[in-house]
């Protein structure tokens, strides 16, 4: 008996486990956040020795000074806002230096971070005619470090850009301990330059929706008809079953055709919808429909109907056979 009451309370407890488990509300992971990157359209930087000499062209651009007698130099950049999302977390310029030619001392680096006007022109710019400063960024910058020789500065510039359409800047060194070299856009390697960076979290097209042929079960023809939904969406693309390759992208629509990836009769095709919205965030949907053509004299050509009818016969063949036989 009390085994009995043993097992009951157990089994009652595995069961109230099961409705605690049921409300407990899924523990929230955090924000996941994605970036977007824009290169500078106008770049440059001046040289104190060289003072009506334009530098806009260059495939290298330098800050600072070695020492008193070397030339001083400051760059600038500009960054349209092309790429910016509707809303975002935070929007950071990236300055990287690269190939220092001496072992770099990042205490010993005391940069100047500052927004200019954007009224300059890379290909006028001169050490007498820099863009003015509208504002020095006191607040500190980070330093990241890339490896040996190579590191990177970070300006928050996320407070700075209400209202504007574009963002410029201005790299100075203070201390007359380094001339930092950087690529620029004209160089060999733009990528590893200067660039805007925008952190946002994704907004993804929505609530997508896919129906082939009306909803139904099974189709004669390998050419289907498609009814599509998905808010957000600019643009659309398709796929046959998993291996398939994409199409290319396509305006979206809420109807399409397409053609199956195979005739073999009784066989689920599926076919995959890639939605697309104006951030570049992708959402994907599929659904399937079976292959089932028809004959001329409109029988389902043999497959499981057909194994069937056929088991159906064996078996009252059978039943005829014993009948007989006990007579």
């Amino acid at each position: 008996m009390k085994s009995k009451n043993n097992a009951t309370i157990l089994l009652l407890l595995f069961f109230a486990s099961l409705g605690i488990l049921n409300t407990i509300q899924p523990v929230n992971a955090g924000l996941v956040y994605t970036t977007v990157e824009t290169f500078p359209d106008r770049d440059t930087y001046v040289n104190s020795t060289a003072p009506d000499t334009n530098y806009g062209n260059e495939e290298r651009f330098y800050v600072g000074a070695t020492d008193e007698s070397s030339p001083f130099f400051n760059a600038y950049f500009h960054f349209n806002f092309s790429d910016q999302p509707d809303t975002f977390e935070k929007a950071e310029v990236y300055i990287p230096f690269e190939n220092v030619l001496y072992p770099l001392d990042l205490e010993d680096v005391f940069l100047v971070c500052g927004l200019i006007s954007n009224d300059w022109n890379e290909t006028d710019v001169t050490w007498n005619n820099s863009p003015s400063v509208i504002k020095l960024l006191t607040y500190p910058y980070t330093i990241k470090i890339i490896q040996q020789y190579e590191f990177c500065v970070i300006i928050d510039v996320t407070a700075e850009i209400t209202g504007i359409n574009g963002v410029s800047v201005l790299i100075s060194n203070t201390q007359l301990n380094y001339s930092l070299p950087g690529y620029t856009k004209e160089s060999e390697f733009p990528e590893k330059g200067p660039k805007l960076v925008w952190t946002y979290e994704p907004v993804y097209p929505s609530n997508p929706s896919i129906v082939i042929n009306s909803n139904e079960a099974s189709t004669d023809d390998d050419l289907i008809d498609l009814t599509l939904s998905c808010n957000d969406a600019t643009e659309m693309s398709f796929r046959n079953e998993t291996t398939g390759s994409w199409s290319v992208w396509e305006p979206y629509s809420t109807t399409k055709q397409l053609h199956l990836s195979g005739t073999v009769s009784n066989t689920k095709y599926s076919i995959h919808v890639k939605f697309r919205n104006n951030e570049g965030e992708s959402t994907i949907i599929r659904d399937s429909i079976v292959y089932a053509p028809i004959t001329p004299g409109g029988d389902t050509i043999p497959g499981f109907s057909l194994l069937i009818t056929v088991s159906c016969l064996v078996i009252i063949s059978l039943i005829f056979y014993k009948k007989k036989f006990k007579s």
